[in-house]
């Protein structure tokens, strides 16, 4: 365990100094099926109903899912890709180039650009929180990019079944216990850049209160269901007026 541990901590200061790469990310996610078959048809349905006018893509990597949205949906929507990566950033602005409905935005969730609080009617998520984590700062930082009644969109996958791959790799039930208390990280290669990135599996329910107690309702909660026993869960917050 401590060696694993250890390997972890490793891969994850490389992954911070050095950063993903965005080709592979770009590669990546052009084929992923979950992102492609799942996530996107979603966003495409909840976008058309709300009718969001300024879209916010928290943690966009090169900003394949909102390119991707922009291409399918009416050019009624401005969309700001916020990304922490300079990597990513510097991908993704290339590819916009000088497309007036997308912008690109340097944004740390833990330090957030005033210039962009209470801006957006739509905010999504999706994955990124396996990235930073969530609590109570975080989730005000997220709910604090929308404009009153605003939506925000968290996408995860099933990280309880995350968790119970991890203790099959392990041999222990240590990844679920600290799951239980809350979060735990989970320890495996990413498909699509094959080093070791941060991965956080958080307890829904927590990450449910947290958003809820930064000042939102909670509209729905769904399982995207993958295959007969693998699912996807969407939450959609407004904030509250």
């Amino acid at each position: 365990m401590r060696q694993a541990a250890f390997h972890y901590r490793r891969a994850e200061e490389m992954s911070e100094k050095i950063g993903r790469d965005p080709e592979l990310w770009e590669a990546g996610c052009s084929k992923d099926h979950v992102r492609n078959t799942f996530i996107i048809p979603d966003l495409v349905a909840r976008i058309s109903r709300l009718c969001p006018v300024r879209i916010a893509d928290v943690g966009s990597g090169t900003g394949y899912m909102s390119r991707n949205l922009a291409s399918r949906l009416p050019n009624c929507h401005t969309w700001s890709l916020l990304e922490n990566d300079p990597n990513m950033l510097r991908f993704s602005a290339n590819i916009v180039g000088s497309d007036k409905h997308i912008g690109v935005v340097s944004f740390d969730i833990f330090q957030p650009n005033e210039i962009v609080c209470n801006s957006f009617d739509l905010v999504f998520s999706v994955f990124s929180t396996l990235d930073f984590g969530m609590n109570q700062r975080v989730a005000s930082n997220l709910v604090g990019l929308l404009r009153q009644g605003g939506t925000l969109l968290i996408y995860v996958p099933d990280l309880l079944e995350e968790v119970s791959q991890m203790c099959a790799v392990m041999s222990s039930l240590e990844p679920l216990e600290e799951y239980r208390r809350g979060k735990t990280d989970i320890r495996k290669p990413d498909r699509f850049t094959k080093r070791v990135e941060p991965f956080v599996a958080h307890r829904v329910e927590l990450c449910v209160a947290q958003v809820l107690a930064a000042g939102t309702n909670l509209r729905q909660l769904n399982f995207l269901e993958r295959t007969h026993d693998r699912r996807l869960i969407v939450l959609e917050f407004e904030r509250n007026a």
